[in-house]
């Protein structure tokens, strides 16, 4: 059974890359920004720059080769 793991945090535009990139090798992701969930819901929390990325288990190592593609360079 799969589910929702944490596979990377960074920057809101290095993550943006990498969600374009796994989306383009068909792997589907989701972006959490837990500053602006946070303030949402009333009260701080998380660094206001930075990203979680998640993906399905199952894609962890497609998904793991293309960022360290991405970061190497």
């Amino acid at each position: 059974m799969s589910s929702l793991i944490k596979i990377h945090t960074d920057t809101q535009v290095t993550i943006a890359r990498i969600k374009s990139e796994l989306y383009i090798n068909g792997i589907s992701s989701l972006v959490k920004n837990g500053f602006q969930s946070g303030a949402s819901a009333g009260f701080g929390g998380g660094v206001p720059e930075l990203r979680e990325l998640y993906i399905d288990s199952d894609d962890m190592e497609k998904a793991s080769q293309i960022i360290k593609q991405i970061l190497d360079t």
